[in-house]
């Protein structure tokens, strides 16, 4: 019964993903078409973010898919076990360390990446283009 709760749950969260990263990605392709009103270093800037942006929303699929793994292969894996003399050892433990991991990769990722500082950083670099940055933000904000 688990099992299948926890595999139908994880099937609905993996569409509803998929779907939430198409949008995205069609948003992106949408977004692409107004840079060529831009400079060619405000131009740049946005390929490269748009490209990282592209980056993440793999690597959150792939965690995601891990993780949802993570869940529903457990009941599984407990039934098997490695035995070797007296001991007997789970594979339970070193999936969950692995998953673990993955996520605290993840979130060091995520945090240093995208903090204020280099966002900052990256908006100092071509200040006349401001505006241009401005207004494509806000018309993205607006749709």
């Amino acid at each position: 019964m688990f099992i299948g709760t926890a595999a139908l749950s994880a099937a609905l969260y993996m569409v509803v993903l998929v779907a939430m990263v198409i949008g995205v990605y069609w948003n992106i392709k949408k977004r692409r078409e107004n840079l060529s009103q831009m400079s060619a270093s405000a131009r740049n800037r946005f390929e490269a973010m748009f490209s990282h942006l592209r980056f993440f929303l793999g690597l959150t699929m792939v965690v995601a898919m891990v993780t949802v793994g993570t869940v529903v292969l457990p009941s599984e894996l407990l039934l098997h076990h490695w035995q070797q003399g007296r001991a007997q050892y789970s594979f339970y433990s070193a999936l969950l360390t692995g998953n673990y991991g993955l996520w605290n990769t993840y979130s060091v990722l995520m945090l240093v990446l995208h903090t204020p500082a280099t966002a900052d950083a990256v908006a100092a670099d071509c200040p006349p283009e401001r505006d241009a940055t401005q207004k494509l933000l806000t018309k993205q904000s607006h749709d």
